[in-house]
């Protein structure tokens, strides 16, 4: 998988020039205004530094959110995209280049994700903490995006502009879904994750059919706790399209501190080597190896497994890590 090649989709269908560059120019510098990550943009080299100027919006501008990532893609486990609804015009800080009336930034200010950060309030860290530890996990790709990419602005009342924005989201939506839909081609990931309700119904409605699709709390309006709990939950295995948390946790917990070993089959019937508590769990909703994309010796939720010949799965508690 190339990552060249998804910079390029990006270059040619939203129209930047050095945005990926002016970036990575600035990434691990000794500011401590941007992100500081060696997995951010990945891929992305440039030989120069480019100044970052101040750009300010007008009327008459578009606003665009373009893609950025974290990792490696043709070496990472893991592929997730974080899809929010649209961008918005919130803080010159974010504005990263300008071609002609087009204003280029990257989604959630993922450039600006530093706790010394000087931008007012530092909003954009919410979203930083919450993906901090896939952002940093060798393992991860993640690619954050959203549905629609562009943001026009037509008055000077923000408010105005905002409220326009999300009347007109559905009818955007559809007419970006080509867009979307060879975007996610080229990433092929294992995950969608969508930030909040909005964002997951329509996304689902979409692509739903494709590719699982994971809603978290969005991080913003105090959500910031939820949403990383709930992240912490998912990359456990405990969350899934088809998943239920409490059967899943209620299944899982009497087998804490018994190194014992549950045999899963097709038919759901346990092993005679399971002593004391007898778990039953159904396969066609239990996170396996297909759902997750995990490989045999894996670990999931503290849980290693394998593949008997005929017998489905081997399932093997290696340490008290609770669901």
């Amino acid at each position: 998988m190339n990552i060249q090649k998804i910079q390029q989709f990006y270059t040619d269908w939203l129209g930047v020039k050095d945005y990926y560059h002016i970036m990575k120019s600035y990434v691990n510098s000794t500011s401590t205004e941007f992100v500081n990550s060696n997995t951010f943009l990945h891929g992305i080299e440039t030989s120069k530094k480019i100044f970052r100027k101040e750009i300010d919006t007008k009327i008459g501008d578009m606003r665009l959110d373009v893609p950025v990532w974290f990792g490696d893609i043709s070496k990472a486990k893991w592929r997730y995209v974080v899809l929010g609804l649209e961008p918005r015009d919130t803080n010159k800080m974010f504005n990263v280049e300008r071609v002609n009336s087009k204003v280029f930034g990257a989604p959630f200010g993922a450039d600006r994700w530093n706790i010394n950060s000087s931008v007012r309030g530092k909003h954009q860290n919410k979203y930083f903490r919450v993906f901090e530890d896939q952002i940093n996990d060798v393992n991860c790709f993640i690619l954050f995006s959203d549905v629609v990419k562009f943001f026009h602005i037509k008055y000077a009342d923000k408010e105005k502009n905002d409220s326009e924005a999300r009347s007109l989201f559905n009818t955007y939506a559809q007419e970006e879904l080509s867009y979307l839909k060879k975007e996610l081609s080229l990433l092929n990931p294992h995950k969608i994750i969508t930030l909040g309700n909005d964002a997951y119904k329509v996304v689902n409605s979409l692509i739903g059919n494709k590719y699982e699709i994971i809603k978290l709390r969005h991080p913003a309006q105090g959500g910031e706790k939820i949403a990383k709990e709930d992240l912490q939950k998912f990359t456990l295995g405990l969350i899934g399209k088809n998943s239920n948390i409490n059967t899943l946790k209620s299944s899982i917990s009497p087998l804490v501190n018994k190194k014992k070993i549950l045999q899963i089959t097709n038919s759901q019937k346990t092993s005679d080597k399971m002593t004391k508590t007898e778990v039953k769990i159904d396969i066609n909703t239990y996170p396996t190896i297909f759902e997750t994309g995990a490989n045999v010796g894996d670990i999931i939720c503290g849980i290693g497994y394998k593949k008997e010949k005929h017998l489905g799965f081997e399932i093997k508690l290696l340490d008290k890590i609770l669901p």
